[in-house]
């Protein structure tokens, strides 16, 4: 895991959000990797594989995190992640990735609910013993446990990806739990898709924004006076403190990695 590194590319809104062309994409990646930019977070479902495949073309000394959707939202999670629809998942990320084994596979779609995982682990401890797949971790939900959650401690699972800002940090004490139990803690939506530099990136996510005026009033008040720069800066800074490993960020355009510089 030496190449991950302390900015992670997310390619969720360059694949689904503005119709780029691949090879804008694969250029995109390419100036972020010489920028030091070693880590980059897809799923197998952004842009209906068009992620994956323009990441195919990255040196393979990059850390690709991709993601695993469940096949439903089921409360029952044998339904939710079968062994046949796991399998086929992982070869389709390694067949567009190009990747004999994949470095680092997000289970997605969690629900703290779920119990009776026990096949689950099994079946993705196989693929990991088998080499298809070099680390296991979950894509956490917004929401923050409402108590603790034995999946945290599960030593199958090396990584956690966590919905962290400066207006909603439920999952302060969960992060914290987790770097002590030397887990790997990615964070994501450290700009709240744009809104705490003054906009929002459709698609956005209701439950996000369910006390939005609420939200506006104290963005306000912890950001007045700031510039799009010192913003940017303060929320990144903020993020980092919390000992988090990587910092997810959505990036669109050559100005975004430029402005990286300074943690890279």
């Amino acid at each position: 895991m030496d190449n991950l590194s302390r900015i992670t590319f997310g390619t969720w809104g360059l694949s689904e959000w503005e119709n780029h062309s691949q090879d804008y994409c694969k250029e995109l990646c390419d100036l972020a990797y010489r920028k030091g930019i070693k880590s980059f977070d897809t799923a197998l479902v952004y842009g209906g594989g068009k992620a994956e495949n323009f990441l195919s073309s990255l040196p393979k000394d990059c850390f690709v995190a991709t993601k695993l959707p469940a096949k439903d939202k089921s409360k029952e999670i044998r339904k939710a992640y079968d062994s046949s629809w796991v399998k086929n998942c992982i070869d389709q990320s390694r067949k567009r990735l190009k990747r004999d084994s994949l470095d680092l596979v997000q289970l997605h779609n969690w629900d703290y609910s779920w119990n009776n995982y026990q096949q689950l682990i099994d079946l993705i401890t196989d693929l990991k013993d088998k080499g298809l797949v070099n680390h296991w971790g979950i894509s956490l939900p917004f929401e923050s446990p409402d108590s603790y959650n034995e999946i945290l401690d599960e030593p199958t699972i090396d990584f956690f990806q966590i919905h962290y800002n400066i207006l909603q940090q439920q999952n302060k004490e969960t992060i914290k739990y987790l770097k002590q139990k030397k887990k790997k803690v990615l964070l994501r939506s450290v700009l709240l898709h744009g809104f705490l530099m003054d906009s929002i990136n459709p698609p956005f996510s209701k439950k996000y924004f369910s006390e939005k005026e609420d939200l506006e009033k104290e963005r306000e008040r912890l950001i007045l006076g700031l510039n799009k720069g010192e913003r940017f800066e303060y929320c990144l800074d903020d993020a980092l403190l919390t000992g988090a490993d990587s910092i997810v960020l959505g990036i669109t355009k050559k100005e975004h990695i430029i402005g990286l510089e300074k943690y890279l």
